[in-house]
This record gives structure tokens, sequence and C-alpha cells, in this order.
């Protein structure tokens, strides 16, 4: 009997001892932390392009169909004040311009607005600095104007923004007198009528307007604050800060793509990045090249299956400039080397963080299929042993 227990416990500890063993041989080697690239953002590019044939700043520029319209503005002449009414497109496919049928009269200073095939001119002045009053619209088709209502009591020559939402036209125009209020108009274009809209109590400088998914939002430079503007109450709701802006500077913004590009006229010539969806910044950007001046206008056009916003015309010169968006965050996927590791506890693998943290891959489980053989062979020597000494 005292034989037959030391043969019962010989072959049980040979049978843990062999699962044991199984456990710490047959673990499979697990890959090394391998550390992600630090996440980088593209900041975009600015690129020289065909400049305009007519050297003028302050123009009515829109685009239409992926093309680029430019009439009137300020000629650039030891004059600065003339005005011209000249027309010319811009293919950015092919960086070649041409001409286009003129205005009806020479303005500058006023806001063109895209209406399907046609574009809206707003606003102004003539040479004289008398308000333009009439609105003037170019038929892309037929390369023609005609004219359409007077706008009455509408200050065109300074009208501070214009977005064009539904069936309307927002214009917002600073007053005559006071510099703490803002007029707002809405213009018809279907009925070719004007609307006056309520007052709004804001610094008639440094303002622009976007329309995205179905709402207006407004930029203020002065308070350095966005805004969800519903122009029938009048209502503003503050959505926060505008990031790197400093002073009372113009500040256009320009919707491309599922984002708003923000251009501030300030000496660094600095580009933001808004995301009307999370409320986010991004930025700042690739600087416009500020050696050859500031631009009247910014407008973005698809160009060979991607976005681009262009800047135009400056009192210095008749620049060109193509920006090429920002392609978002590049996280380059990482290729982990296997090396043997010996954990005893398996661990879950932790995601690696966007200034370039670790990723560390979970152990591999130990194979049950080898324990099993193990103990069965154990078990077969215990068999064996009790047969014998039994």
């Amino acid at each position: 009997m005292g034989t037959h227990r030391r043969v019962v416990a010989l072959a049980t500890g040979l049978v843990v001892t062999t699962v044991l063993s199984a456990s710490a041989l047959t673990r499979t080697p697990s890959p090394t932390p391998t550390r992600i690239p630090t996440v980088t953002t593209d900041r975009g590019r600015w690129d020289e392009k065909a400049p305009m044939s007519t050297a003028r700043t302050d123009a009515f520029i829109a685009a239409v169909d992926g093309r680029i319209y430019a009439f009137g503005g300020f000629l650039q002449m030891p004059d600065p004040n003339v005005r011209t009414a000249v027309g010319e497109v811009y293919d950015p496919v092919t960086d070649t311009w041409e001409a286009r049928a003129p205005m009806l009269r020479a303005r500058a200073a006023g806001r063109a607005i895209t209406v399907g095939e046609s574009l809206y001119a707003i606003g102004g002045s003539d040479h004289d600095f008398a308000s333009e009053t009439i609105v003037e619209v170019y038929d892309v088709a037929t390369d023609t104007w005609s004219e359409r209502a007077v706008q009455g009591n509408i200050i065109p020559n300074s009208i501070l923004a214009a977005e064009l939402l539904g069936d309307y036209i927002y214009v917002l125009v600073r007053p005559e007198q006071g510099f703490d209020r803002v007029l707002v108009y809405a213009y018809d274009f279907e009925g070719d009528t004007w609307d006056e809209l309520p007052v709004l109590t804001l610094t008639p400088a440094g303002l622009s307007l976007a329309a995205f998914d179905g709402s207006l939002l407004l930029f203020s430079t002065p308070t350095r604050r966005v805004h969800r503007y519903d122009p029938d109450p009048g209502d503003l709701l503050d959505l926060g800060e505008i990031p790197q802006l400093r002073g009372i500077s113009a500040f256009q913004t320009v919707r491309a793509d599922r984002a708003l590009y923000g251009f501030a006229g300030d000496p660094d010539g600095t580009v933001m990045e808004y995301n009307p969806v999370s409320n986010n910044w991004r930025g700042p950007l690739q600087d416009v090249p500020m050696a050859l001046g500031f631009a009247s206008q910014f407008v973005s056009v698809p160009v060979n299956g991607e976005t681009r916003i262009y800047a135009m015309g400056s009192y210095d010169d008749p620049f060109n400039l193509a920006y090429t968006l920002p392609r978002g965050l590049l996280a380059p996927s990482p290729t982990p080397t296997p090396t043997p590791t010996a954990t005893a506890t398996p661990s879950r693998a932790r995601p690696a963080s966007d200034s370039g943290g670790c990723a560390v891959a979970a152990a591999e489980q130990p194979s049950w299929n080898s324990w099993f053989l193990l103990a069965l062979s154990a078990a077969l020597v215990a068999r064996v042993l009790q047969k014998r000494f039994g």
C-alpha cells in the first residue's frame, strides 16, 4: 500500500510539473511595443498662378462651374481711386484668363454673389464715390449684363459682408453715422425686392458671413467671436473665440469642402481652418505670401478632383495665388517586428496617442493543445508506473 501511495504521488507530481512546463515553454512570442510616428498636420500650400490681365483690387469676384469671374474694381494707377468695368474669367485647369463683357458701369468695393448660373453684383461706388444702388446681374451662358432693383435707402458703398442663404442674399452694411451698429438687408432675387431686417449691435468693421448647412455664421474681428446668426429675429448665438487675431483687421471666410477657411488681413497673412460641425479651429496654416500684398477677394473652386482657394488682386500686384487645402492628420501605420518575450500575464493593447505614444501589443495565450498532449503523456507514464510497482 505504501508503495502504491508513492507511485500515485510521483505520477501526480509529474503531471503538475509537465503542465507548468508546457505553460512556460509553449507561450508564443509577442511583438515588441512599436512607436507610432508623431501625428503631423499638413498646413496647405500656396502656388503662384497667372495674374489677372487688368491689374486691380476690390473687384467683384465669384465662381461659377469651376471658373472664376472678375469684374470692376479699382485700377492700379498713380490714382488708385479710378474704377473700371472690365470683365475677365479665369480657368484654373488651364491657368489662363479670357476677356468677358464689362459691367454696365464702372464700380468697385461691392460684392459678387453666385446664384445658379448668374452673378449678382451688389453695392460699391462710382468714380465720384457715389453709392451704386442698382443691382447688376451677369448671365454666364450669354455673357451679358442686366439691371435689377434699386436698393433704396441702403448704403451699398459701405457693404461689410454679403452671403446667399436659401432664396435671399443677406447684406451687412455700415451706417452713415455711428460705430456701434450694423444695418441688415435681405434681397429676394426671385421677386427682385429688398427687406430691412433688425439692426445688429456690433462694431461695423471686420465682419464676414458664411452659409453652412442652412445657417449663417457671422465672424466679428473686433470682438474676435463667432456667432450663429438668425437674420429674421436678428439673434446672435455666441459660438466662441476666433484664435490668432490681433487688432481690428480684415477677416474673410471662404467655404471649401466641409470646412471654412479664415484669412486675416494682418502682417502675417494668417490662415485658420474652422470646422462648423465640431466648432473647432485648426492653425495657423500656411500664411498668405505677404510679399505680393493683400488679396482683395478669396474664392474656392474644385480643380482636378481637389478644392483650391484663390486669392486675387491687390494694390501692389495683380497677383493670383492658389491655396491647396491641408489634407488633414497624417498617421502612418506601424509595422511591428516580432521578438520573443516571457510575459506571464496577458496584457490588453494600449492605443498610441497623437503625440507619438507607444502601441503595446497583447501577449499571445499559451497553446492549449500542447498542454493537453503533455498532460495526457504524464497520465500514461503514471499508469505504467502504477502497473509496474503495483
